[in-house]
């Protein structure tokens, strides 16, 4: 393994999907950013600019290029919180210890999105509240089938939000068979959530045959696995720097007995794989889509590609 100083290069990646950004996207930064004020979410001017810094609307808008502006907003704003709670409510949570506070946290958020009329106990904070609030607007533009895939999606996360929460606290690398487990949970909060809400932003609904169809299914993993490896490979030398290895490059490293280097060079090889799989299998797709798959095809690829885009200019990962 390789010590926390060890200089690191991140190879250029495969990246053959389209780039876009919403046009409102700085109103969409805005409107996130007053989110984080009236939720309280800083508790510091320090951690506010850190947030402002880390451009999460504009990551929303890159993910969301297209639809109309309320709905894309309710889209922006949910992925930020994911961000943000996941950052500071789960890792660093958990990395100074307070499991307790965790749990409590992942369970408020399960139970949020299956009933938003749900009281919150005494303890819940901002983050809590406002992702109850988040929810209670999904509700009024997302059709039953929908909250339902979202809700299955979220119970998803939790359960490998809860899973990373202890390799964290007791400052161990995850197995590689574990860290894919955890890594798909997590991840399954975009094919169980966020991959949704292109159907919900644009106003229309997959039928329950393509949902459930293997081709679509493996659609959506490839796309999970190309943003996940991609953010893993990104945030790596900044969670080494933070004591944190929960990512599939130290995973790597450890499997084989080797550097860090050497596991962001074999992350970024899996990274070319799972998207050339991606586009072998969308080739496949199309041939007889709808119009609506089509159309969610062409927007999960500027999705994926978003996200890829706000991993380059995010001060996020900024040791």
């Amino acid at each position: 393994m390789t010590s926390r100083i060890d200089p690191i290069t991140v190879p250029k990646l495969y990246e053959p999907f389209p780039s876009a950004i919403h046009p409102d996207a700085q109103d969409l930064e805005d409107a996130w950013m007053a989110a984080v004020d009236h939720y309280h979410l800083a508790t510091t001017e320090a951690e506010r600019d850190r947030i402002a810094r880390t451009s999460l609307g504009f990551l929303g808008a890159r993910m969301y290029p297209t639809g109309p502006r309320h709905r894309v907003q309710l889209a922006v704003e949910l992925n930020a919180w994911i961000t943000k709670a996941d950052d500071q409510d789960v890792e660093h949570t958990a990395g100074r210890g307070d499991l307790r506070a965790v749990a409590d946290h992942l369970l408020r958020w399960r139970r949020a999105i299956e009933d938003p009329t749900a009281p919150l106990d005494n303890r819940a904070d901002g983050i809590d509240h406002y992702f109850r609030d988040l929810c209670a607007r999904l509700h009024q533009v997302a059709t039953p089938f929908q909250l339902l895939r979202m809700t299955a999606g979220i119970g998803d996360y939790v359960l490998g939000a809860a899973a990373e929460s202890i390799y964290i606290r007791s400052r161990q690398v995850p197995g590689l068979t574990q860290y894919k487990e955890i890594r798909e949970r997590v991840a399954g909060s975009l094919d169980g959530f966020f991959f949704i809400l292109i159907e919900v932003v644009h106003g229309y609904e997959l039928p329950v045959a393509t949902v459930t169809d293997p081709d679509f299914h493996a659609l959506n993993l490839a796309a999970q696995n190309i943003v996940a490896i991609a953010n893993d490979i990104v945030s790596c030398r900044w969670e080494r720097e933070a004591g944190v290895d929960a990512n599939l490059p130290a995973a790597l490293a450890q499997h084989h007995r080797t550097t860090l280097q050497d596991g962001i060079d074999r992350a970024a090889d899996l990274h070319r794989q799972r998207t050339l799989d991606y586009e072998t299998i969308a080739t496949r797709i199309l041939t007889t889509a709808s119009p609506e798959l089509a159309h969610y095809i062409k927007a999960l690829g500027m999705y994926v590609q978003g996200l890829q885009d706000w991993y380059r200019t995010t001060q996020r990962y900024v040791i």
